[in-house]
């Protein structure tokens, strides 16, 4: 089988999978965060063959966040040890995919996860445009959390639910140390210019939540984050 797919989820609509390749054995601990070039080429050929222009939608999905993505990241543990972002140690290969997001505006969403953080904080989702500028192209880049007990750096165990409507598409949380409850975290309506999907956020900056038990309040003592700025 091949490490990457492809599937068609609704008309002129794909979802796309790429996987690590590089594990334990990598030099500079840059395992679970490593796309081989194969992938990478066969990635811009989907691109190319379903552009934006022909009312193609391409939804991906990643182990690992591209570089400029612009989400909340963790300083002490994935930044340093270069395994924060795709292809981090390779500079040229790690500056790919967010080109590709910039050229090709077919990429709508992006969904990543290995910070095992929760989806409360804002900069769990990152819209296209940031101080009016589109430097995202036209993809809303999405956090995942984890499920599992034990697994959390923060106490959280939600997932992502993804729901389309004929304008676009939210984006949601499902808790599951609240029995599946679902929550509406963000709106994201398409355009037909180059300024970027229009998003917004429904729900505040929930960390508050976080501290809902002893072990969360201690897991926040024990990590650092890296909060992304423009510029």
């Amino acid at each position: 089988p091949s490490p990457q797919f492809l599937r068609t989820i609704a008309p002129k609509t794909l979802l796309v999978g790429l996987s690590s390749t590089v594990f334990r054995g990598a030099k500079y601990t840059s395992h679970e965060v490593t796309i081989d070039p194969a992938q990478i080429d066969w990635f811009e050929q989907v691109l190319h063959q379903h552009p934006a222009r022909e009312g193609w939608k391409i939804f991906v999905a990643t182990h690992a966040p591209p570089l400029g993505s612009g989400l909340r990241t963790l300083q002490e543990n994935h930044v340093v040890n270069g395994c924060c972002w795709l292809n981090h140690s390779n500079a040229r290969q790690s500056r790919r995919f967010i080109q590709l997001v910039r050229d090709h505006r077919c990429i709508k969403c992006w969904f990543s996860g290995h910070f095992h953080l929760g989806q409360d904080y804002l900069d769990s989702i990152s819209f296209p445009t940031t101080n009016g500028s589109s430097q995202r192209g036209s993809c809303v880049f999405v956090q995942t959390s984890v499920m599992r007990h034990g697994t959390s750096r923060d106490g959280c165990r939600q997932s992502r639910l993804l729901r389309g409507n004929t304008n676009g598409f939210e984006i949601c949380t499902v808790d599951h140390d609240n029995g599946g409850q679902v929550r509406v975290d963000a709106s994201v309506t398409y355009r037909d210019d180059d300024e970027g999907e229009v998003g917004f956020y429904l729900h505040g900056d929930d960390t508050a939540s976080q501290a809902k038990s002893t072990n969360s309040v201690q897991a926040k003592k024990r990590f650092k984050v890296y909060a992304p700025n423009a510029g």
